[in-house]
C-alpha cells in the first residue's frame, strides 16, 4: 500500500487550504491508498483555514460552531468546499495540537 503524507505545521497562512487541496489532488493522482495528515505540534492559526481544510475531507456541511463568552447565540461555521478526498484518512495529533488543528 502507498500512503501519502501531508505535514501541516500551522493554519497561519491565508493559502493553507489551497496548499492542502493541491497536496491532496497530487497524492490522489499518484494513486495513493490513503492519506496521513499530520498536525502534531500544530498550535492552530486561522479558523477560516481550518474550516476550509476540513471541508476538503467532509464536504459542504457544518464544521464547527463558535460561541462568544456570555452570549447565547452560536455562529455555525459551514464548509464551502467540495469533498475531494477519495481515500481513507488518518490524522496524527498530539498534546500540542490545538485550535484549528483540533477542529480538523
Amino acid at each position: 500500500n502507498k500512503f501519502g503524507h501531508i505535514d501541516l505545521a500551522s493554519f497561519d497562512a491565508q493559502n493553507a487550504c489551497k496548499t492542502v487541496r493541491d497536496a491532496i489532488l497530487d497524492l490522489q493522482s499518484r494513486g495513493v491508498s490513503g492519506i496521513i495528515i499530520d498536525v502534531r505540534g500544530n498550535g492552530g492559526g486561522l479558523l477560516s483555514e481550518g474550516v476550509c481544510i476540513t471541508g476538503l475531507f467532509v464536504g459542504r456541511k457544518p464544521v464547527v460552531y463558535a460561541q462568544s463568552l456570555g452570549r447565547q447565540e452560536k455562529e455555525v461555521l459551514d464548509s464551502r468546499e467540495e469533498k475531494i478526498v477519495r481515500v481513507p484518512v488518518v490524522a496524527l495529533l498530539d498534546a500540542r495540537s490545538a485550535s484549528a488543528s483540533e477542529i480538523l
